[in-house]
């Protein structure tokens, strides 16, 4: 019984320490996706807003990595969002799963804005998300489409799109 108890804290704190890595690195690539997107004029004035819906672990770090810095010339905030209906203007939306029930919902939030939906759920492209992570060969990687980027007026580097899965 012990042995078994000791494997179930074990697999717990690898599981736990995996996904403090995936929060974490999800977070680095929401920042650095955000400096290499062209944005259209309107979008470059005031402070540049990440929304994260949630994940409030990817929200802390999304806060820590951006702190003191900025995107282009603008000063970041990063606000956190429990519920779609709550979501005000952002740059960019990180939804995470246990949100996507409300995914058509934060999409009619984004619809007609330079927005950057990026979701935790392969396939949500096919429903209008820009970047969607995926874990491939036990590493975080995304999908992306150009397509819905210049739907949504933005313009993606050719970083963005050499690095991402194919679709």
């Amino acid at each position: 019984m012990k042995k078994l108890l000791g494997l179930i804290l074990i697999t717990s704190f690898i599981s736990f320490a995996a996904k403090a890595q995936i929060s974490n690195a999800q977070a680095m690539f929401l920042y650095n996706f955000s400096r290499l997107i062209k944005w259209p004029e309107n979008a470059i004035q005031g402070d540049f807003v990440f929304g994260v819906v949630g994940n409030m672990e990817v929200y802390n770090n999304l806060v820590q990595i951006t702190n003191g810095k900025k995107v282009g010339m603008q000063n970041i905030s990063v606000k956190y969002f429990k519920e779609a209906k709550e979501i005000t203007n952002c740059h960019v939306i990180f939804v995470a799963n246990n949100k996507i029930a409300q995914f058509n919902e934060i999409m009619l939030k984004a619809q007609n804005k330079a927005v950057l939906v990026v979701t935790e759920k392969q396939g949500m492209i096919n429903s209008g998300s820009v970047i969607d992570f995926v874990i491939s060969e036990n590493k975080l990687r995304y999908v992306v489409s150009a397509e819905n980027a210049r739907k949504n007026n933005l313009v993606l580097s050719k970083n963005i799109q050499d690095m991402a899965l194919a679709n």
